[in-house]
């Protein structure tokens, strides 16, 4: 295991299609926790990877990110789903940086969504994700793009953390 770490940045450039063939369709299959383990094997592969290596991959990742409004099925499998999407669109925005703009209007909308309906106690560790992929995608797309939910977003993280929870240990 290590030797592939080791190789990770040559593993990356010569065989990135081999790598990215296995999770990507698998993000589409009916269970749940399939879909998170797929996401997460994503980000173990995007952690340092080479912005034209992902590029090729970047629409059907981001195309099966379904997983951020998922359907009906148990609240804490989806949630995890959700938390897993969330930080694997964070990293792939990340290494993708610039090129993240075109998929913005697709995820941005989702993130607010998650951020809106984020009041729930339960729910914190799935808001504070959100709130990272946010901040990841506005450094990866830049200002201009980023503008248009700047207030919405900033208004959301206010709502959030306003009153204080006596009982949160985040704060």
């Amino acid at each position: 295991m290590m030797a592939s770490y080791d190789w990770r940045d040559v593993i990356q450039r010569n065989f990135h299609y081999n790598l990215f063939a296995v999770p990507i369709p698998v993000l589409e299959d009916p269970e749940p926790r399939v879909h998170a383990h797929a996401a997460s094997a994503l980000i173990n592969f995007c952690e340092g990877v080479e912005r034209v290596a992902l590029l090729p991959y970047l629409g059907p990742i981001v195309e099966h990110f379904k997983l951020l409004n998922p359907p009906q099925e148990a609240a804490i499998a989806r949630r995890y789903m959700q938390e897993q999407a969330i930080t694997t669109l964070a990293m792939v925005a990340a290494a993708s940086e610039v090129t993240f703009a075109k998929h913005y209007p697709t995820i941005m909308p989702l993130l607010l969504k998650v951020l809106q309906n984020a009041e729930d106690s339960e729910y914190r560790k799935l808001s504070v994700k959100a709130m990272e992929c946010a901040g990841l995608i506005d450094i990866a797309v830049g200002p201009d793009v980023f503008k248009q939910d700047s207030q919405t977003l900033v208004e959301l993280l206010v709502r959030i953390q306003s009153p204080p929870d006596p009982e949160d240990t985040q704060l």
